[in-house]
């Protein structure tokens, strides 16, 4: 099990997750939540390293 695999069982079961959950799942869980919570989608594109920031301003 790599590092990174194991922290991410670790956490899933800390927050209460009972399901295996796989890197994709949580990046989506995590860009739905911040966009629930009105986080603007160009800081999302940064934060999930889909976007040049210096292509397109703030």
């Amino acid at each position: 099990m790599t590092g990174k695999g194991h922290l991410r069982r670790r956490i899933s079961k800390s927050v209460g997750v009972a399901k295996h959950t796989i890197r994709h799942s949580q990046r989506h869980a995590f860009i739905t939540n911040a966009l629930d919570a009105r986080v603007r989608l160009r800081h999302m594109h940064i934060a999930t390293r889909h976007a040049a920031p210096h292509h397109d301003p703030l």
